[in-house]
């Protein structure tokens, strides 16, 4: 069963701005305010477009908007970044950018 953690969240931001569920579904043009409780219970998990939808009609940003403005949840990581000099987070990004073509090249078509 999917963790209902994003849906609890979702509940609770809904109920701070006074929305029903069919107001939501509504504003955020979800077919229907059963899928909305299926969200907010845990029985499903949005995609990202749905949840997006519902960001938007509860006037928060997007997943991608909160995800950069949050950076990385990895505090260990996030320490060392912050203690590189600009010199080492260029050649860091070079390394990354190596890795990850790598990893392309390794990766079978899709």
């Amino acid at each position: 069963m999917p963790s209902p953690k994003i849906g609890e969240i979702i509940r609770v931001i809904r109920i701070q701005k006074g929305f029903t569920q069919t107001r939501l579904a509504t504003q955020a043009e979800i077919k229907s305010s059963s899928v909305i409780s299926e969200i907010e219970t845990g029985k499903i998990e949005p995609h990202l477009q749905t949840l997006n939808k519902i960001l938007k009609a509860l006037n928060l940003p997007s997943i991608e908007q909160l995800i950069q403005d949050t950076g990385t949840n990895d505090s260990e990581l996030t320490e060392i970044l912050n203690n590189l000099s600009p010199e080492q987070k260029n050649e860091l990004k070079g390394y990354a950018k190596c890795l990850l073509e790598r990893n392309n090249l390794a990766s079978p078509p899709s």
